[in-house]
């Protein structure tokens, strides 16, 4: 059986024959992604360690929960709550996967709340670039708010590469796009501090409904 030494670099434990291949290096450390692995561990235990303390986490899952496990559903959230959950899908699917995600999802049934939302947060660098992204794939007209309407209305990603810059621009670094998007990192980063009374708002809702 063979025996384990440590990485030179990091200190995990490798096999010898792995150790004699790689001049003593693991194989993350030899192939040079050690440190993103590394980031990876760290923000899932931030991630964590937030949704034990971070009330507009709880906030967030509170209102997923009512919405698709309660009869009433997201009619039965007050406004400013369906405000923040519209930004919060639409953030998420943008972030995930784009524009044209976003509005093939469910998630873009609620588009005229994610606008109403942004305005509320003052965000608007990240109300531009949604506008943007809008008229895009639903030029000059209301994007439908049924699905089973909103797709067969939703064009292919465009080949011009419009969207693709658009959404080129929310990959900028956050400094960049200060009140827009802010990133998985900080669901709420990039929108302005004083913003945030429309997210206390809701979370007083939410206490107030329990």
């Amino acid at each position: 059986m063979d025996e384990r030494v440590q990485c030179s670099k990091c200190g995990v434990l490798i096999l010898e024959s792995t150790a004699l291949r790689t001049n003593g290096l693991c194989m993350p450390c030899k192939g040079g992604y050690r440190e993103s692995i590394e980031e990876g561990r760290r923000y899932i235990r931030e991630q964590r360690e937030r949704r034990l303390t971070d009330p507009y986490w709880k906030l967030w899952i509170s209102l997923v929960e009512q919405v698709h496990h309660s009869p009433t559903g997201f009619d039965g959230l007050s406004h400013r709550q369906k405000l923040y959950f519209a930004v919060r899908l639409l953030e998420g699917e943008v972030y995930n996967g784009g524009f044209h995600q976003y509005f093939f999802n469910n998630s873009g049934s609620y588009y005229a709340y994610a606008e109403e939302g942004l305005i509320a947060l003052g965000a608007f660098q990240a109300l531009k670039l949604l506008q943007e992204g809008k008229e895009v794939l639903f030029p000059c007209v209301s994007v439908p708010v049924r699905i089973d309407e909103r797709r067969p209305a939703l064009p292919s990603y465009p080949e011009d590469n419009s969207l693709t810059r658009v959404e080129r621009k929310i990959r900028q670094p956050r400094q960049a796009i200060l009140g827009g998007f802010g990133g998985y990192h900080s669901p709420l980063g990039g929108f302005r501090a004083e913003s945030w009374t429309c997210i206390e708002c809701a979370i007083t809702d939410k206490n107030k409904a329990v």
